[in-house]
């Protein structure tokens, strides 16, 4: 399950990135069923009890976490003892963004080993209830786009992984 505040465009995409795979994806039988797999977890403390661990994404390793309220996030995970992975997109693809995601074929190498990092960072962790966070568009350019891209790739591999 996956959970995130709604409150930055990193936020956003997680939603708008799992509604596109479940409004397009054929092999969902019941839409209620998976759309409970998400959910909006607003800013009032309890999530740092409920969720097992936190991925941050961010624009690039240069990017200053103490902007955005990205470096509270990390201090909480910090606090409660919870595993936090930090992964930085420069580039999601290769082509053309403007694509819908089943039609893009060449992802960059480095995303791909990202979304593998992701994949085996929660099965390590045992991980099942995982908040995603990261910083606003007007400090992070381009986060909204790359965040949306990369999350749909990554429920994608997901669902591939669970029917395997």
């Amino acid at each position: 399950m996956f959970c995130s505040g709604c409150q930055t465009e990193v936020d956003r995409s997680l939603f708008d990135a799992f509604f596109d795979h479940i409004k397009n994806n054929k092999n969902v039988k019941n839409k209620n069923q998976s759309e409970s797999l998400l959910t909006v977890e607003f800013n009032n403390g309890n999530k740092w009890k409920l969720t097992d661990a936190t991925l941050i994404i961010l624009s690039s390793s240069t990017f200053n976490t103490n902007l955005d309220r990205t470096g509270f996030t990390i201090n909480m995970t910090e606090k409660h003892k919870k595993p936090c992975l930090q992964i930085c997109l420069d580039k999601v693809l290769v082509n053309d963004t403007k694509k819908k995601i089943d039609q893009v074929l060449d992802l960059n190498e480095g995303t791909v080993k990202k979304i593998d990092q992701v994949l085996d960072w929660i099965e390590k962790n045992k991980i099942e209830y995982l908040n995603v966070a990261g910083p606003r568009e007007r400090t992070s350019l381009g986060i909204f786009e790359n965040t949306l891209l990369f999350m749909g790739f990554l429920l994608k591999k997901l669902e591939e992984l669970q029917t395997n």
